[in-house]
């Protein structure tokens, strides 16, 4: 999927609504206005805390479309029903029948999200295609590290901030073919306009296909602060 689904933003959504109606709903009971905000906060049991974190881990996930949703969605659900059941049982600033349907509205809304057909991404999280790196066209020549010399090793053939695509020279195809295989590290000079000097694994070799040429795939490892500003100013005035 290209966008994210509206599935994961309305659950997210949800979720940080339920936090942030957890003070809201103290500082209404006792009438405490924004200015006494640490109060709102002291009365805040460790139950309140307990179902805030639950559900701030489930927005999270959601946002990301994670997998852990598959786990995290019945731990918050577990939460919130003890502390409802608590404050049934204990409390007095709501009836039992309220605190009875708040419970199963939340519950229907968590748990419906394993109905809906979106749900599926959680166990297919290859299909995130919207957390892939935007990759920008750019030309700039790579050159490998061995032994100490530097050697041509192709031209970009789009570049992101997590990795890059290398169009083989064909002078060199048959040589790189031979010497690099899938999972190598090696460090690797792009000649952008300052030019990046870092390590790379290669993620992938492949024959033209589509619009792209014969190549390889890398990954950036451990790319730095500098290298990643150098790069983000590549994207910047690249058009």
């Amino acid at each position: 999927m290209k966008s994210k689904p509206i599935l994961y933003k309305g659950l997210t959504i949800f979720n940080l609504l339920i936090i942030i109606g957890i003070p809201l709903q103290i500082a209404l009971l006792y009438e405490h206005n924004v200015s006494e905000f640490l109060y709102i906060i002291d009365k805040m049991t460790i139950f309140n805390w307990i179902v805030a974190l639950s559900c701030a881990m489930v927005a999270l996930s959601s946002h990301f479309a994670h997998k852990s949703l598959k786990w995290l969605i019945p731990i918050s659900a577990t939460c919130v029903f003890m502390n409802n059941l608590i404050v049934a049982r204990y409390g007095d600033e709501y009836t039992a029948e309220t605190v009875f349907f708040s419970t199963m509205a939340f519950l229907l809304i968590q748990f419906s999200f394993f109905a809906l057909r979106d749900s599926k991404l959680i166990a297919q999280q290859e299909k995130r295609w919207w957390l892939i790196p935007k990759r920008h066209k750019i030309k700039a020549n790579v050159w490998i590290s061995v032994n100490d010399k530097k050697e041509y090793l192709g031209t970009t053939f789009d570049i992101s901030r997590t990795g890059l695509f290398l169009k083989y020279d064909e002078k060199k195809a048959n040589e790189i073919l031979a010497q690099l295989h899938q999972g190598d590290d090696i460090k690797i000079t792009i000649d952008l306009e300052t030019p990046i000097e870092c390590e790379a694994k290669v993620v992938r070799k492949s024959l033209a296909t589509g619009i792209y040429p014969a190549g390889m795939g890398m990954r950036f490892n451990h790319l730095g602060g500098l290298n990643s500003l150098r790069l983000g100013y590549a994207f910047a005035t690249n058009h």
